[in-house]
């Protein structure tokens, strides 16, 4: 076999595993858009649905993360095209977590019961932070399809701006809490739904992470 023909088997497995993860983080933005119309309209087959495609999203993990293991087994790939390879391994895990999230705000959303229980203002502005953490996950596997530095970089900023707004609300839902005791188990669970919310935020900034580390091989993780 010609060298051409293995470069360009070589090119249909590394575009398969990326095919793979965009879809994969496509299955999480959509979960993060019924945790939205969940929080909006208290809707419980919403809720099961988000359990039910987390199942898939494991199964998704698992097959990628095999998929990269035997590409490396079996290509050897080396410089870009391993880093691209262990990219997609770490990125994978990231949208795993994501997914998690998801999970962790449905729960909550159940405690809560009827949505009647939160003021429409905080509400909307819960909306508002998911909607960002929804846009920034977009753009960070828009990012990662095209290994786009220059998105990437942007990717940081838009990240910044979630970790403000979540602050925002953090502390006008620690505030209410001290004015208005009874309502503490009501802010409980809204405060772990804006920090899963933001923990989306920021896996998607490590996805942005990894694209510098492919194109560059600069890990910038940990640094400021």
């Amino acid at each position: 076999m010609s060298d051409k023909h293995l470069s360009t088997y070589f090119d249909l497995d590394l575009k398969q595993l990326l095919d793979k993860l965009i879809f994969m983080g496509h299955e999480v933005e959509q979960q993060v858009q019924r945790i939205l119309s969940a929080l909006n309209n208290a809707d419980e087959s919403l809720i099961e649905e988000i359990f039910q495609t987390e199942q898939r999203i494991d199964a998704l993990e698992v097959e990628i993360d095999q998929g990269c293991s035997q590409l490396i087994v079996m290509r050897q790939p080396v410089a870009r095209d391993l880093r691209f390879v262990l990219a997609v391994s770490k990125a994978v895990a990231i949208l795993e977590r994501a997914a998690d999230e998801t999970i962790r705000i449905a729960k909550r959303i159940r405690h809560l019961g009827e949505t009647d229980s939160i003021d429409p203002i905080d509400k909307k502005n819960i909306v508002h932070l998911g909607e960002m953490s929804g846009v920034i996950l977009k753009h960070a596997l828009d990012a990662f399809a095209n290994m786009d530095v220059k998105n990437a970089s942007e990717i940081m900023l838009e990240d910044k701006a979630i970790n403000l707004e979540f602050y925002n609300l953090r502390d006008g839902f620690m505030k209410a809490m001290k004015e208005n005791p009874d309502t503490i188990n009501v802010y409980l669970d809204l405060l772990v739904i804006v920090k899963a919310l933001e923990r989306v935020g920021d896996y998607a900034k490590k996805i942005a992470e990894f694209i510098v580390y492919v194109v560059h091989g600069t890990d910038l993780r940990h640094q400021q």
